[in-house]
């Protein structure tokens, strides 16, 4: 996948000469270096154009394409006869196929608090979620 090959609906539209619109940043991974990083690029087709998958890393990556390919083989399986449609939209028994999992809940006495303090705590997840990936 890669920042080379990215999901797009429409093409990016720069508008780095219109008044007030000069200080967005939009996806480009030729002139952002952090853009480049991005294992799974899904961009916006409104302005600015942004990656909204820019929090994908190695492990849910792996997750992602599993399910991916998951739901291929099941739509090859429909599509041949072998099952029927209806097996698509069978419920993924979630807590079946993970025995390991972290849930966690920020509580804060104001939304406000709370928005900065659930910023904070997702970033330090993805942290976390690299180092026990490693």
């Amino acid at each position: 996948w890669g920042s080379s090959c990215p999901v797009m609906l429409c093409r990016i539209v720069e508008k780095s000469d219109v008044p007030g619109l000069m200080s967005f940043r939009w996806w480009n991974p030729k002139a952002n270096p952090s853009d480049q990083a991005h294992l799974c690029p899904v961009i916006t087709p409104a302005f600015p154009s942004m990656n909204s998958t820019h929090n994908v890393n190695q492990a849910t990556l792996r997750v992602l394409m599993a399910e991916l390919n998951r739901g291929h083989t099941m739509a090859q399986e429909a599509q041949t006869g072998r099952v029927p449609w209806r097996n698509i939209y069978t419920p993924y028994r979630f807590f079946d196929q993970h025995k390991h999992f972290l849930e966690l809940s920020v509580l804060a006495t104001t939304p406000q608090i709370l928005d900065k303090w659930g910023g904070w705590t997702e970033s330090r997840m993805r942290f976390m979620v690299k180092r026990l990936d490693e």
